[in-house]
C-alpha cells in the first residue's frame, strides 16, 4: 500500500536502534568495569550464607582483633567475630537500602514532579518550594531528622533514605515535565479535551523513563554512602546486625593498632559505589540522543 510502512521495517528500526546502544555502552571501558563490579557486589550479597566463612553474629573472646591470617582471612573485630564473614553479610544491607530507597524515592519524587510540571503554575510552584526546602538540607542531616522519627531498623533506614531522594527525583522529573508539557503534541492532546491524567500517564511518563532510572542508577550510589554515614553515626540498623557503617565506627577506637578493621568496610563501601557511578555513566551515554545518532 503505497505510503504506509511495514511493520517489519518499525522492526528492523528498533532494533538497530538497540544495537546502537549496545555498541556504545560495549565500547565505554569504564561502563562495561562498572557493571561486572556491581555484578560482584550483588552476587556476593545474594550468595552471602554460602560465601561467608563463618557466622557473623558468632564471638569468640579468645580471639579479639586477631590480625588476618589462613583462619580469618580479615581479621576479627573485638568480639572476635569473623571481619570477612560480617563485611559478605553487610554487602546484603547495603544493597537492599540502596536499591530500596531508590525504589520508594524515585516512585514518589515522579509522581510528584509530573503533578507539579502539569499542574497550573502557582499549585506547581508551591509544590516545588516544599521540594527546594528539603534540597537545602544536606542529605545526612536530613536521613537524622528522619531516622529520628522513624527510629532504628532496616526497614525503617530504607524508608528514611527513600524520603530523602524524593525531593531529587522530584526536582528532575519537574524540570523535565516542563520541558515535555511545551510540545506541540502536548497542546493538540490538552485542545482535543485531554484530561492531565492522561497527559501524565500517556504522554509525559513514557519520556522520562531512561532519564529516571539512569539517574536512579547513578543515586543509588548516593543512598549506600549515606546508610553507611547513618550507621557510622548509630541511625542506622541497630547492633549487631552487621552493615558497613557501623563496621567502621566500631573499628575506629582501634585504629591505630588494628586498622583493618575500619580498612576494608571502607574499601567495600568505595568498591560498590564506584561500581554504581561508572555503571551509571554508562548508562546515561546510550540515553542520550546525541550520542546515539553519532554512529
Amino acid at each position: 500500500m503505497p505510503g504506509s510502512i511495514h511493520p517489519y521495517r518499525i522492526l528492523d528500526y528498533f532494533l538497530s536502534k538497540q544495537n546502537r546502544r549496545l555498541s556504545i555502552f560495549l565500547r565505554n571501558g569504564p561502563a562495561i568495569l562498572g557493571l561486572v563490579m556491581a555484578i560482584i557486589v550483588t552476587f556476593v550479597a545474594i550468595m552471602a550464607p554460602l560465601l561467608a566463612p563463618y557466622d557473623p553474629l558468632s564471638q569468640n573472646i579468645d580471639n579479639m582483633i586477631a590480625s588476618p591470617d589462613e583462619n580469618h582471612l580479615l581479621g576479627t573485630d573485638r568480639f572476635g567475630r569473623d571481619l570477612l564473614s560480617r563485611l559478605i553479610w553487610g554487602s546484603r544491607v547495603s544493597l537492599c537500602v540502596g536499591v530500596g530507597a531508590i525504589l520508594i524515592g524515585m516512585t514518589l519524587g515522579t509522581i510528584i514532579g509530573i503533578l507539579a510540571g502539569v499542574s497550573s503554575r502557582r499549585v506547581g510552584d508551591r509544590i516545588m518550594r516544599v521540594v527546594d526546602v528539603l534540597l537545602s538540607f544536606p542529605d545526612e542531616i536530613l536521613g537524622i531528622m528522619f531516622m529520628v522519627i522513624l527510629g532504628p531498623g532496616l526497614i525503617n533506614i530504607t524508608v528514611g533514605i527513600g524520603l530523602l531522594m524524593v525531593s531529587r527525583f522530584a526536582r528532575l522529573v519537574y524540570g523535565s515535565t516542563l520541558s515535555i508539557v511545551q510540545r506541540q503534541y502536548i497542546e493538540a492532546c490538552k485542545a482535543l479535551g485531554g484530561s492531565r491524567i492522561r497527559i501524565m500517564i500517556r504522554h509525559v511518563l513514557p519520556n522520562l523513563y531512561s532519564e529516571i532510572f539512569v539517574i536512579g542508577s547513578l543515586w543509588t550510589a548516593t543512598a549506600i554512602r549515606v546508610e553507611a554515614n547513618l550507621s557510622f553515626l548509630g541511625f542506622g540498623v541497630a547492633p549487631p546486625t552487621p552493615t558497613w557503617g557501623n563496621m567502621i565506627r566500631d573499628g575506629v577506637i582501634h585504629l591505630v593498632e588494628a586498622p583493618w578493621l575500619s580498612l576494608s568496610p571502607g574499601i567495600a563501601i568505595a568498591f560498590t559505589v564506584l561500581a554504581f557511578n561508572l555503571f551509571a555513566d554508562g548508562l546515561r551515554d546510550i540515553a542520550d540522543p546525541r550520542t546515539l545518532g553519532s554512529i
